[in-house]
């Protein structure tokens, strides 16, 4: 029986090395006559193929070169018990014969934190270091094998992960895969592969929140989930992950699948009946009810509030998807966790919200590499005498001003910012400043080398690969500068002229409107959002906001309110930022130290009345509204909260 598995082993790897030699040959062809020019337009002139299409091709050939030397690997091993492969294709020959794969995978695959991770083959005490990170690689590349479609995987990823991806590939083409784990791939930065994936390429049917732990015993939160197989069929057969985002991006195969995400408010055993389970399976939209809530999106929208795009890209005459890449989203504390009284907004504001994006640019603010050369005070400008062009005011922290309102007048320091060449700047003091820029001392503050010295500021790590190291590029001001980390309250600066802020800000660019959408960007409203969609936590308990996280904000659509209430927002956004702003207990008069829902809010005058203009264009009762004061201290508590406790643990 061993010498018979021995051949069928021998068997299989021969007709993969057979199949990867074909496509080899095919492609190093198709590569040569692109290299060659051979194509021609429509007037018979040779097309000659720009780099960035040969890439590709390049890529492949270089990881088919791979795959064939893991698979000589792999037969080197044969006559090893203990490192002889399991091939599921062999183990479960009938399955895959017959049927191409399972029909159902269930599972609960261990929980084994990233760091934890190890060869299964030594007890984990004897590990080394090294072996851990080559029992990764392995684990990516048995996953690659399997799915050659995985983008990369973060090597944080906790052992689950891994799992998903190989549990997966052992559907058949109408199977379906039942896991229960651990929920923190819904949040955190590792996840964004996974989901990544799901978006495109395999139809989610369902993630389903249990209100109270799955398992007793163990100190995690779990989620159930439900995915259809990988619609691997319908790629192109000679494209790589990479080639398949530039020509095929906006047709990935389960972009119009409908994502189900269901938060039970009752235990799993009182409320998965089978006429619950009926009625959940036929909802495609928002629908809350005493036992649960579900929220669903098509794969398509759930793909484009995590992507990122670069700060050039058109998405009107690009499209989607062309330029960028999927950063993540928050699917755990937007569409299973968050508060009721947000998918109540969500429902009554169709018509009167719409991303931040849609009617704003956002870009990070400026990030120089060396703060210590390019920003100046105002007394260090004037002793070096540096040409007023080349010199920009910019808010560098929320301490330059009382409030959220912010005049240039109290800004007091520069920005160098020049992006001539040295030719143009002869006889310039600038010129001088970068001269001596270059002599200068300098120690690296971070990184590898840290504390090191090196002669020059053109040679930091930060500088050295720019065209021209003193240039920041095509930046711009702007009047509305939102904090970057966020404490307990979003704060967003308005300025009646442009300004520059340091990368501390995100820049906020609208179509229209720029006071009355900072009016919107300071009220409880937007507070609840962006402590909704914010998914980091810094040190004391700040919350992050990246600038596609902003981007992906909800607000209200400014440019298509009446003349009316946008004169009712600056009036109101007038008497708000004429005094400086308290902490969202203090705004919304609740007291964090008692039980919040059991007070009354009050907020600050100036603040409910702000808060009214806006909660009256979506249509919210006076107790809707009282939620969303409960909602957002609630959720700045929990994350406060939890700060200190980790902070006092490690004490």
């Amino acid at each position: 029986m061993e010498t018979e598995e021995i051949r069928i082993f021998a068997e299989v790897i021969k007709d993969r090395v057979a199949a990867f030699s074909d496509e080899n040959t095919k492609l190093s062809k198709k590569l040569q006559e692109l290299e060659k020019g051979v194509q021609k337009d429509l007037y018979g002139n040779v097309v000659k193929t720009p780099p960035e299409q040969l890439q590709p091709l390049k890529d492949r050939l270089i990881e088919i070169e791979n795959e064939v030397g893991m698979l000589g690997k792999i037969e080197r091993t044969f006559h090893d018990p203990e490192k002889k492969p399991f091939v599921w294709e062999i183990g479960f020959a009938e399955i895959f014969g017959e049927k191409g794969g399972f029909d159902i995978v269930i599972g609960n695959p261990p929980y084994v934190r990233q760091e934890d991770i190890a060869p299964p083959t030594k007890p984990r005490n004897e590990v080394s270091r090294d072996e851990k990170q080559e029992y990764k690689e392995k684990l990516i590349e048995s996953v690659k094998s399997h799915l050659p479609i995985v983008p990369e995987i973060d090597k944080k990823s906790d052992y689950y992960v891994y799992f998903y991806f190989h549990g997966l590939a052992l559907l058949n083409s109408k199977g379906t895969l039942c896991f229960i784990t651990s929920n923190s791939w819904l949040d955190v930065d590792y996840g964004a592969e996974l989901q990544e994936f799901l978006l495109k390429y395999a139809p989610v049917k369902g993630i389903y929140d249990n209100p109270k732990r799955s398992f007793a015993h163990a100190d995690i939160n779990t989620v159930i989930v439900v995915f259809g197989a990988p619609q691997k069929e319908d790629l192109p057969s000679l494209l790589s992950p990479e080639s398949y985002l530039k020509v095929a991006a906006n047709m990935w195969p389960a972009l119009s699948h409908i994502a189900k995400f269901v938060m039970f408010k009752k235990p799993f055993e009182e409320v998965t009946t089978s006429k619950i389970l009926h009625a959940i399976e036929t909802i495609d939209k928002i629908e809350n009810s005493p036992d649960y809530r579900v929220f669903s999106a098509s794969q398509r929208e759930l793909l484009a509030e995590g992507w990122e795009y670069p700060e050039d890209y058109d998405d009107v005459k690009e499209g989607r998807f062309r330029r960028g890449q999927y950063e993540g989203n928050k699917w755990g504390g937007k569409y299973l966790r968050a508060p009721d009284i947000f998918f109540t907004i969500l429902e009554k504001g169709k018509a009167t919200l719409t991303k931040m994006g849609s009617i704003a640019k956002v870009n990070r603010g400026i990030t120089t590499g060396a703060n210590e050369f390019f920003i100046l005070s105002k007394q260090e400008a004037s002793t070096l005498k540096i040409e007023r062009e080349f010199l920009k005011l910019i808010l560098i922290t929320p301490k330059e001003s009382r409030g959220v309102l912010v005049s240039k007048t109290l800004l007091s320091n520069y920005v160098f910012f020049c992006t001539k060449v040295k030719k143009s700047l002869s006889g310039t003091n600038a010129l001088k400043y970068i001269l001596d820029g270059e002599r200068q001392k300098v120690k690296i503050r971070s990184g590898a080398n840290k504390g090191h010295v090196v002669t020059g500021y053109n040679r930091l790590e930060t500088l050295k690969n720019r065209k021209e190291w003193w240039n920041l590029g095509n930046k711009h001001p702007s009047q509305i500068n939102c904090n970057y980390l966020v404490n307990d309250l979003m704060r967003c600066y308005y300025s009646d002229e442009p300004i520059f802020a340091i990368d501390n800000f995100q820049q906020v660019h609208p179509s229209k409107g720029p006071k009355e959408l900072c009016a919107v960007l300071n009220s409880t409203l937007f507070a609840l959002f962006t402590n909704i969609q914010g998914r980091a936590n810094f040190g004391g308990g700040l919350m992050k906001m990246q600038t596609y996280e902003i981007r992906n904000t909800l607000t209200v659509d400014v440019p298509s309110i009446g003349p009316e209430i946008c004169r009712r927002l600056q009036s109101a956004f007038n008497k708000l930022a004429s005094r400086e702003l308290g902490t969202i207990f203090e705004e919304c008069g609740i007291d964090p130290n008692r039980p919040v829902r059991d007070q009354n809010p009050k907020p600050v005058p100036d603040r409910k009345h702000l808060d009214d203009i806006i909660f009256d264009m979506l249509g919210l009762t006076d107790q809707e509204r009282k939620e969303v004061y409960w909602s957002v201290c609630e959720l700045v508590k929990a994350r406060l909260d939890k700060a200190e406790s980790l902070k006092k643990s490690k004490d």
